[in-house]
């Protein structure tokens, strides 16, 4: 089962953006990690488009209940299975069964994954002189970048 999420923080420059993570649930191997602007339907397809690049197609997928994932006809409350958002139909076509998450806890092992990204990837980003987009995902893709600033478990 693989984890996709997203966190907004000042990682960068002078404004917040999200840093969205494709990541095993089991290992806490990240596959994808990039910033974007804001996470929506795009960015969670190109997570898993890159996962699927890096490892192939994968059985699962487990997500917070954000609009982009699934359609919550009650704020806070059960997601709608038969009605299911363009990133749902996407992943019904590869096979991935999407699960959604109801509780924080649930989200453990990504939340700590993301302490630990905010604690350090802001000051090497800084240390680097990075302050746009385009060379703090160019950082992130380098060896130095994400896959040695994550634990591994």
């Amino acid at each position: 089962m693989l984890h996709q999420d997203a966190s907004t923080h000042r990682w960068f420059g002078d404004r917040k953006r999200d840093l969205v993570i494709t990541m095993d649930d089991a290992t806490s191997q990240v596959y994808s990690g990039f910033f974007v602007d804001q996470e929506g339907t795009w960015s969670s397809l190109r997570g898993v488009r890159e996962t699927i690049a890096a490892k192939g197609i994968f059985a699962s997928l487990y997500t917070d209940r954000g609009s982009h994932y699934w359609h919550t006809p009650k704020a806070g409350g059960k997601v709608d299975r038969n009605q299911p958002t363009q990133f749902g139909r996407a992943m019904g076509e590869l096979g991935i069964e999407m699960i959604p998450s109801y509780s924080p806890q649930a989200r453990g092992r990504c939340e700590r994954c993301f302490g630990t990204l905010q604690g350090r990837l802001p000051q090497e980003l800084a240390r680097e002189g990075i302050g746009e987009l385009a060379a703090a995902n160019a950082y992130l893709r380098g060896s130095t970048g994400l896959a040695t600033t994550v634990p591994s478990g």
